[in-house]
């Protein structure tokens, strides 16, 4: 295990030294067991050295020394009619924030989560169970936007939200609260004040 760790290692630090991006914030995402169903996630340094050992089910890349990591998540076996076998998936599992030095931030809660993208990243939390068009029981989401050390600006309260940038997102309510097909668009701001009425088919880009 040491071996192919340290294998795995010297490879991202010749890629690093080639000019590659693997390293921002001189700290690159490292994986074990890539493997498996769920692999063990971890972070290094660009010296090769294990910063933040892998104990997580997944992570995110590291914004100003927080990022997001995943853990819990159970392994299914879920039968596929289009290969006529059964297949060992991920389920589940919640994220939560930790900083460089691995303290917990944010406790696991987050059952959907961005990376960080203009320094804010759109998280969904579960408020039960809606049917899909086949008729399957999936969670039902409501999303928000949660700042890169953790301070939750925007609630759970959309159907939707993309970040446009880092003052403005697009949120979107469903007419019936689940159908993210038939509703509409207000434009918002990443600490949560809302700008315009939900009146937009879309919003594609703001102009100065």
């Amino acid at each position: 295990k040491e071996f192919e760790r340290r294998a795995v290692i010297d490879k991202l630090k010749q890629l690093k030294y080639k000019g590659g991006e693997l390293f921002p914030e001189g700290v690159s995402i490292y994986v074990e067991d890539y493997d498996e169903v769920v692999p063990c996630c971890g972070f290094i340094d660009i010296s090769g050295d294990i910063i933040i050992e892998p104990s997580y089910d997944d992570v995110k890349p590291m914004f100003k020394g927080y990022a997001w990591v995943k853990s819990g998540t159970d392994v299914i076996s879920e039968y596929l009619p289009e290969i006529n076998d059964y297949i060992d998936l991920p389920r589940g599992g919640l994220w939560g924030l930790i900083n460089r030095e691995n303290d917990e931030i944010v406790p696991p809660k987050y059952y959907y989560l961005q990376d960080f993208y203009c320094g804010y990243s759109v998280y969904g939390i579960e408020v039960g169970k809606k049917r899909d068009f086949e008729g399957n029981l999936i969670p039902h989401l409501k999303f928000g936007i949660v700042k890169y050390n953790g301070e939750e600006t925007i609630g759970g309260i959309y159907d939707r939200i993309v970040i446009i940038d880092n003052v403005a997102s697009k949120a979107f309510k469903a007419e019936d609260g689940q159908n993210r097909k038939r509703g509409k668009w207000a434009l918002v701001t990443n600490e949560g004040h809302e700008l315009t009425d939900f009146i937009y088919d879309d919003i594609a880009s703001i102009n100065d």
